[in-house]
């Protein structure tokens, strides 16, 4: 009997016609329900950088203070509110260091299918990633056999969710990019685990449009 991976419970799968010829699943009805329970309802959020509206906003604030100070991307790609079991297992998965998590993200995660140039995770600072062992980004990407050009590294040393969005935009844009790859009229995706104040994909993206990007869409795994 297959443990889920999630909850680690003991289950079992019922077998019908769509999946008697599939691998069997590793994640219980229980726990994929919980994933379902924070999808993003697009309807209500805004159309490009999927915040949540209120029922009085006529324009995205978020994305409005963007534009000002930055060339936009063109779509933000996510499926899951950073809320309920999806908060929970990217805490343990970054701060608790639960790498073994990285398949139960993978599982329920699918990437936009647009014809992408290059796709480019977003690093962390390198002490941060040797101190937890792993890359969050990269490891779910390698878990999904996703193909990627890590062309980018970045020297800040606080970690961004303690950050308020002033703090974030008055810090010096510390990111760079370490490859010499063509990136002329090419179409990139950027890849973060979460999307809070969209202030450092947009960074990360300054640096690209000096090497003449045609234009750029974010993936997130939480929003």
């Amino acid at each position: 009997m297959p443990k889920c991976l999630q909850c680690r419970a003991p289950f079992i799968e019922q077998l019908d016609i769509t999946n008697l010829f599939c691998s069997g699943k590793n994640i219980c009805d229980s726990c994929r329900t919980q994933w379902t329970e924070v999808q993003i309802n697009e309807a209500k959020h805004c159309k490009r950088c999927l915040k949540r509206k209120n029922n009085n906003d006529s324009t995205c604030k978020d994305c409005s203070y963007l534009r000002q100070h930055y060339k936009m991307m063109e779509q933000l790609y996510c499926q899951y509110n950073y809320k309920g079991i999806v908060k929970k297992i990217l805490r343990q998965y970054k701060f608790m260091k639960d790498y073994a998590l990285k398949e139960v993200i993978a599982q329920n995660i699918a990437l936009p299918q647009n014809n992408y140039d290059y796709i480019i995770p977003i690093p962390s600072p390198r002490a941060r990633e040797e101190e937890r062992t792993f890359n969050v980004v990269t490891t779910v990407l390698d878990e999904m056999d996703v193909k990627y050009l890590p062309c980018v590294k970045t020297k800040h040393k606080l970690t961004q969710s303690s950050l308020t969005k002033k703090q974030r935009e008055e810090q010096v844009n510390s990111f760079e990019i370490i490859s010499t790859h063509d990136y002329t009229d090419r179409y990139i995706l950027l890849v973060d685990d979460i999307y809070t104040t969209g202030i450092t994909v947009h960074q990360v993206a300054c640096k690209f449009f000096v090497r003449k990007i045609r234009k750029f869409d974010v993936f997130t795994f939480a929003r």
